[in-house]
């Protein structure tokens, strides 16, 4: 049986729609598949710019200030001195500018660390303003009685240190024994703060679950802030202070 010339015609149409149908898939599918390639990659990119290196977990309790010093607090006579603390040798304080008890910080657990080289009551001036003698070697407190004087502090008291903290009318104190080298350890877990020194169990000090007051004092070490102006200055040696906040793992300390 042989085609006509119409027959071949029709016959060779339909071939080439058919080849052309198959190359048209073909190359949708190749670019369909560059496009995916293309989508793949610009997540990828993505999702590094959103969390960093995927390798590496991201930290919930990070590290947002650290002085390893040796720092000299030299009081009222001058300024930090020590090789390691340069960046305050213009400066008779640290202010760290953490500020724990403001309203996007009081409900973060936290920690702060230092060890205390060097200390003497007997090596302290009292205050020019007041005559006080509750020279301030860590605060976060906000001096003020209209607010009842809201957060913590670790100052002199009159027979050696002590760690001391308000919330509304409630205070709490502990009396800790200087020891050179000794290591102070304060965290907040769950709004409730506690203390322990050179590795002893945690000791609660307060409770800050009904916060009195929220505030913008800054932690400071070697002086606490009074109407914007450094007051009871320290003359003593600090090293390893280290302020961690945001969220502690539950089997990061053991409490009480």
């Amino acid at each position: 049986m042989r085609l006509n010339n119409k027959g071949f015609a029709i016959s060779t149409i339909m071939y080439m729609v058919l080849v052309l149908a198959v190359l048209i898939m073909a190359l949708t599918l190749t670019l369909l598949g560059g496009r995916k390639l293309i989508i793949d990659k610009q997540k990828q990119v993505a999702l590094t710019n959103i969390y960093g290196n995927m390798s590496r977990p991201v930290d919930l309790f990070p590290v947002v200030f650290s002085a390893s010093g040796p720092c000299k607090f030299n009081g009222y006579s001058g300024n930090i001195t020590g090789d390691a603390c340069q960046k305050y040798s213009n400066v008779a304080y640290i202010n760290t500018g953490v500020q724990l008890f403001n309203g996007d910080n009081w409900e973060k657990d936290f920690e702060i660390t230092f060890k205390i080289v060097e200390y003497s009551a007997s090596n302290q001036t009292p205050d020019p303003v007041d005559n006080n003698n509750q020279h301030t070697i860590l605060n976060s407190k906000f001096e003020d009685s209209s607010a009842k004087y809201p957060g913590f502090t670790f100052r002199r008291s009159t027979s050696g240190l002590e760690l001391t903290s308000r919330n509304n009318e409630a205070k709490a104190t502990q009396a800790i024994t200087y020891s050179a080298n000794m290591v102070v350890r304060i965290i907040r877990k769950n709004k409730k703060v506690y203390y322990n020194v050179n590795g002893s169990s945690f000791t609660l000090l307060q409770d800050f679950t009904n916060l009195y007051r929220q505030f913008t004092t800054p932690v400071t070490f070697g002086a606490t802030i009074m109407n914007n102006v450094p007051r009871r200055l320290t003359n003593c040696t600090l090293a390893d202070m280290t302020i961690r906040m945001g969220v502690m793992d539950d089997n990061y300390v053991t409490l009480p």
